[in-house]
């Protein structure tokens, strides 16, 4: 499509989804300080448009604020939450308020420091940044149910795949810049071809930069606390010359992780990136030891042929307190229970016994907090009979987070 080139200089514009005052004014207020951001567009719910407009109204910048009824009629009667934004979102972009070339951004997107100028334009290219490198092997990242951010991958990738086109996943939760004419034009096209919801930044992002290469640079993007926590899943990449962090608030808070470590929310950035680094290098040392040892990445297998659990690793490692996710083969999704055993004994504060595992969720396992060497039994309930299997584990020293 013909298109006007990105601008080679900022600020651009900054758009936003928010229903949080308190949030949206600390993002905002950081991109004021380290990009000289002077306006944005906000889309609120309706009975926040006041609120909204008084947050930014001593910030001496632009800042349009619409409300949900405004830019979709009719939005109520679409209950599930990501699907409702996903839909919000298109129709802001159409809207007139929108620049040509904008930042689209959540509330919760903190800016750390200064951006270089090539950030989000190189030598005349859109920088597009991805967090996971495939939708399609996007594993859920809950302990029990998917969550509606599984869903969006899923289902997006699955929407991507069926047009023969590339499926990263560019939920970077950082700011990214946008064409309007262009992703105006994509979600017009692929969105009516969906129910549910629909992970908008990978939707736009996969077909332009398949469809006009020439237009974009693609690269990996490491964000602070996203994920909140490596227990949940845990990025192929931890870059060090990182400039945003996912703000979670009550990380902050007395009893959170960042308050307990004597970290506060506007503690130097590199503070804030050597306690998440350290955590990434366990995570990541524990996922190499398995795979160097065994070969594969921890996996079992439930064949309902037996019933039975069969697997090709021989042992699992891991290190004191720590989450070890195993990957389970099976048809659909099904019941597994687990137990961590020293001796004949099981360990206190092991997770839930029984998950809710699947090809696309892992089973979740809370290593002991003391070095040495234990037993994990899986048990498959099954309606003929139970099977079981039992694997060593060995819970190795680590220097303590």
């Amino acid at each position: 499509m013909a298109s006007l080139p990105p601008p080679d200089s900022g600020p651009l514009q900054l758009v936003y989804i928010s229903v949080r005052p308190e949030l949206i004014v600390r993002s905002f207020a950081s991109f004021i300080a380290h990009y000289r951001a002077d306006r944005a567009v906000v889309l609120t719910a309706d009975n926040r448009k006041r609120e909204m407009e008084a947050v930014f109204s001593g910030l001496g910048c632009e800042v349009a604020v619409l409300t949900d009824s405004e830019v979709l009629p009719g939005h109520g009667d679409i209950p599930e939450h990501a699907e409702r934004n996903c839909r919000l979102r298109a129709a802001l972009f159409l809207r007139d308020e929108v620049e040509d070339f904008f930042l689209a951004l959540d509330d919760d997107c903190i800016l750390l420091r200064p951006l270089p100028a090539d950030h989000f334009v190189a030598n005349g290219h859109m920088v597009a940044r991805y967090s996971h490198p495939s939708l399609s092997r996007w594993k859920a990242g809950s302990f029990d149910e998917p969550t509606s951010f599984d869903r969006q991958q899923w289902n997006t990738g699955e929407l991507l795949a069926a047009a023969g086109l590339p499926e990263r996943c560019y939920a970077a939760h950082q700011a990214q810049i946008l064409e309007k004419a262009r992703v105006n034009a994509i979600y017009a096209e692929f969105l009516p071809q969906i129910f549910g919801p629909v992970d908008e930044w990978a939707l736009y992002f996969n077909v332009a930069c398949a469809r006009e290469p020439d237009k974009f640079i693609q690269q990996t993007a490491t964000t602070l606390f996203w994920p909140e926590s490596f227990d949940s899943w845990l990025p192929d990449w931890f870059d060090d010359d990182v400039h945003f962090e996912n703000h979670y608030p009550w990380l902050y808070e007395p009893d959170g992780a960042l308050a307990q470590a004597g970290i506060a929310s506007d503690s130097d950035w590199r503070i804030k990136r050597g306690w998440v680094a350290a955590r990434y290098a366990a995570h990541h040392a524990q996922r190499l030891l398995n795979e160097l040892s065994n070969g594969v990445y921890p996996s079992i297998r439930l064949d309902p042929g037996g019933p039975a659990i069969t697997s090709q690793t021989g042992q699992l490692f891991g290190f004191p307190g720590m989450i070890l996710k195993v990957a389970v083969e099976c048809d659909g999704r099904q019941p597994l229970a687990h137990s961590v055993l020293t001796g004949d004994r099981p360990v206190a504060g092991s997770l839930s016994p029984e998950q809710c595992v699947g090809p696309r969720h892992d089973l979740a396992i809370r290593l002991p907090e003391e070095v040495g060497e234990y037993t994990v039994v899986f048990k498959w309930q099954t309606a003929a009979k139970p099977a079981f299997l039992a694997l060593p584990l060995f819970v190795l020293p680590y220097p303590r987070l």
